[in-house]
């Protein structure tokens, strides 16, 4: 990883572009607005004279830095193409902030020690979907949007479905799962009996 100012203004400005390419409407229609004013907010302001780069293994920073830690308004990126532009307190996510994937999802929404806690909306670019609502522990804990039924799965948890029509957030039931197991268990006691 190049471990550089423009490095990191470089992979900002790709990501800016890349949120202006996406058809956001509805609850995310903003996305690009604030991004571009954070963006330029954090690269042209002179609020502090704490600006510099923080090297780590998988992982590069530069923005404000107190006390040899990520504190104040900064950019992350991640070797594996994650991205973070927002608010840190002692080296973590803590405030106003965009997250953006490796898939390019663009989650935006208050952040308290590295996880979504708060009100905030995410744009899901594969399925070109938008959700606004309430984040708890990283989670989409109530939707507050009007766009249609969708599919959502928080990182390592069951997926999960909102419905427009019922307006409720659901596990996905797991189908004839349960069906697949009986019959084979079946298949297997009569091929032992026969």
């Amino acid at each position: 990883m190049n471990y550089t100012k423009d490095y990191v203004l470089y992979e900002a400005q790709k990501r800016l572009n890349q949120i202006k390419s996406y058809r956001l409407h509805h609850c995310c229609s903003h996305l690009f607005g604030e991004f571009e004013y954070m963006y330029q907010f954090i690269l042209k302001s002179n609020y502090t004279s704490n600006k510099g780069i923080l090297k780590y293994t998988n992982a590069v920073y530069w923005g404000e830095i107190r006390a040899e830690e990520k504190n104040g308004y900064g950019i992350e990126i991640f070797e594996n193409g994650s991205f973070y532009m927002g608010m840190f307190r002692d080296g973590r996510f803590s405030g106003e902030g965009f997250y953006i994937t490796t898939s390019g999802d663009v989650y935006k929404s208050e952040f308290l020690d590295n996880k979504l806690n708060g009100s905030g909306c995410v744009y899901f670019r594969n399925i070109d979907t938008e959700v606004d609502g309430i984040f708890f522990n990283d989670n989409l804990s109530k939707v507050n949007t009007a766009s249609d039924s969708f599919e959502y799965t928080p990182k390592g948890k069951d997926k999960m479905i909102y419905n427009h029509n019922t307006r409720t957030y659901s596990k996905e039931s797991s189908g004839c799962g349960g069906f697949i197991v009986l019959a084979l268990i079946v298949f297997i006691i009569f091929k032992c009996c026969s």
